[in-house]
């Protein structure tokens, strides 16, 4: 829904923020599967587990993600800081 004087989008289902993908199942930020409710969409329980899961793993890959970023720049960056000063001091002295 749209408010008429100011054009702010927002869920008719949980007065949040409407954004692209707000009825997804794996948003843990939205309202996932509430859009067209009905026999076949998930009880309240799943869906608060559905979006406990989701939220860990984007946390868990994050962590994992920071961890990888951060050996690879201990271990290759002056590695190749390394190789460069050889590379660049050999060829000043032929």
């Amino acid at each position: 829904m749209t408010c008429s004087s100011c054009n702010f989008q927002f869920c008719w289902l949980c007065n949040g923020e409407y954004k692209v993908g707000h009825y997804d199942m794996t948003n843990p930020f939205g309202c996932p599967g509430m859009q067209f409710k009905n026999e076949d969409s998930l009880s309240p329980i799943k869906r608060v587990a559905t979006k406990v899961l989701v939220g860990t793993g984007i946390t868990i890959a994050s962590v994992i993600g920071i961890g990888i970023a951060t050996a690879f720049s201990v271990v290759a960056v002056p590695t190749y800081g390394v190789y460069w000063i050889y590379k660049f001091t050999k060829e000043k002295n032929m």
